[in-house]
């Protein structure tokens, strides 16, 4: 066989092609590939193999290729999704972080009790524009 050109296998999608001996990057150097299989039956046996074990997809036609690849693609959506769901859970349950959120709110009240000392009259005209603005949409 010439550098590059045989059959690879995908363990992500299960496809199984045939790479012509052309020069170029060979598919095996590609994430997820396998390969180069001196025949077809060869790059199905492997992909058969790896299913098995729980590791890759059942070698399939184009259809199911493109399916393997969607449903691999969802499930790493929704893994990630729930993943920072659960970062954000074990986050909120951690003490440190409340510490932070007290800090940054007594943050704000010493800027807003430095601002009331420093310019009453400013902050008086946007407290009770605040105010006035709260009430319209109370009444909404």
């Amino acid at each position: 066989m010439a550098l590059g050109s045989g059959w690879y296998y995908n363990s992500t999608s299960g496809a199984v092609i045939y790479q012509p001996p052309v020069l170029g990057l060979p598919q095996g150097l590609l994430p997820g590939w396998h390969g180069p299989f001196p025949t077809k039956a060869a790059a199905d046996a492997y992909g058969n193999k790896l299913a098995a074990q729980g590791k890759g997809a059942k070698p399939t036609g184009f259809a199911g290729a493109v399916g393997n690849t969607a449903g691999a693609a969802a499930s790493n959506a929704t893994s990630a999704a729930t993943g920072g769901l659960n970062d954000l859970a074990s986050r909120l349950s951690q003490s440190h972080t409340w510490i932070r959120v007290g800090e940054a709110v007594a943050g704000f009240i010493l800027i807003y009790v430095g601002a009331k000392a420093f310019f009453p009259q400013t902050v008086n005209t946007v407290a009770s524009t605040a105010k006035t603005a709260r009430k319209a949409a109370i009444h909404i």
